[in-house]
């Protein structure tokens, strides 16, 4: 029961990504309740920086999550909770700290903490042996050998992906003056590279066809945030 529970909150967290970026165009109003913020503090420039964010979410997080319970990639959500509790925490509290939150009082911040960071504490505790389960499933991946060259080839891949991605992540905090310009670094790299290094990893067959349309989609989506939506200082 406590796995089925386990798996069900990735269904959760799929159902919520996708539906957070439609949700901002059509009742901006429910978000500025979920921000604790008035409307009038919905100018131009938080938009913008809130539908990067909540796009990205939609292309780069659910569709692993949804692939994941298709194909039973049980160990991947080990390592979206490891990278909820880890990963989306540092970038969420250098954001703070940097003031690149939209919002004065940090308010985006202090969501993602509540949502993400103890949402993914929470959803850990849910794996049948507990916080120690979701660790040994990281440990047991980054144990895996790739036994063919198309494996070898991706993890080779996701190594060079994840440093470029720090690097852009550290951009985005000390060069870039974009709002919530880490977490969109984050999210445009480290993130995708992680979903390319599991598959690396993983002992179970990888459907070439889902890494292509991954890529396809997340490169759309960047040219996307570069040229129309203009966040080309990332």
């Amino acid at each position: 029961m406590a796995m089925d529970m386990y798996t069900f909150m990735v269904l959760f967290g799929a159902v919520n990504y996708l539906s957070m970026y439609p949700l901002m165009q059509v009742a901006p109003w429910l978000w500025s309740k979920i921000f604790f913020v008035d409307l009038d503090t919905f100018t131009d420039a938080t938009v913008k920086s809130i539908n990067g964010v909540f796009l990205l979410l939609l292309v780069v997080v659910s569709p692993t999550y949804l692939a994941t319970l298709k194909y039973k990639y049980t160990l991947y959500i080990d390592v979206s909770v490891f990278q909820r509790m880890f990963i989306v925490f540092t970038c969420a509290f250098v954001t703070g700290l940097i003031g690149q939150d939209p919002f004065p009082n940090r308010n985006f911040v202090l969501v993602m903490f509540i949502v993400d960071v103890l949402g993914g504490v929470a959803h850990g505790a849910g794996h049948p042996q507990g916080l120690s389960g979701v660790f040994g499933g990281m440990w047991k991946l980054f144990k895996s050998t790739p036994t063919n060259a198309f494996n070898k080839a991706l993890r080779l891949e996701a190594y060079i992906g994840m440093t470029y991605g720090f690097m852009a992540c550290v951009y985005a905090a000390v060069v870039a003056d974009v709002k919530m310009g880490i977490v969109i670094s984050m999210l445009s790299t480290i993130i995708v590279y992680l979903w390319v290094w599991f598959h690396a990893v993983d002992q179970s067959d990888t459907p070439r066809t889902l890494l292509i349309f991954y890529r396809l989609l997340v490169a759309g989506t960047l040219l996307y945030h570069s040229e129309v939506v203009d966040f080309g200082a990332l």
